[in-house]
């Protein structure tokens, strides 16, 4: 495969338009299967907004307008963000603990899948990543995410995320993981 192995993935409404915010990603890796089609595992990059979207050759095409998270202006505002991420680590590190101890029931293929699209913590804990990370591991709808993929403010994503943990750690969070079975 070659070239900058990068492109854009939106989400498409019942209307058929494009929805303003999208991800672009990196293929990180391509496998050809026998019937034709690839096997990609990718990974998001950055986040932007649609400036104008058309279609060419069969392909939806977008101009593309990059963004990312407000920079905080204050100390106290950089400490408020530094605590509200150490509690929200610990959280995260609870509920993955929770969900790792599920994998030896019988529905862990299931639950071992929600750690898999989540992804490794990052490494630096540096907020707006480590943001990402974290709302990847709770069940949540359509427009939850994009309304989080939206979200220009890392606080105001940590802040969600943390009231969501909360409740999932204290033991109210696992019910989505648990309404499958594997027969």
């Amino acid at each position: 495969m070659t070239g900058s192995r990068r492109f854009g993935m939106a989400l498409v409404t019942h209307q058929h338009e494009l929805c303003d915010v999208a991800c672009e990603c990196e293929i990180l890796e391509c496998q050809p299967q026998p019937d034709g089609r690839f096997y990609l595992e990718i990974q998001g990059k950055r986040r932007f907004r649609v400036e104008r979207a058309w279609e060419q050759d069969g392909y939806r095409v977008a101009q593309p307008v990059f963004f990312a998270d407000d920079r905080l202006q204050t100390a106290q505002e950089q400490a408020d963000l530094a605590a509200a991420m150490t509690a929200v680590t610990a959280l995260a590190d609870q509920w993955v603990d929770k969900v790792k101890a599920l994998t030896l029931s019988r529905r862990g293929f299931r639950v071992l899948e929600v750690l898999h699209r989540a992804g490794a913590k990052p490494n630096a804990p540096t907020p707006e990543p480590l943001s990402f990370w974290v709302t990847s591991l709770i069940p949540l709808g359509t427009e939850d995410r994009l309304r989080l993929l939206n979200l220009t403010s890392t606080p105001d994503r940590i802040t969600f995320a943390r009231s969501k943990l909360e409740g999932m750690v204290s033991g109210g969070g696992l019910s989505p993981l648990q309404s499958c079975s594997i027969m």
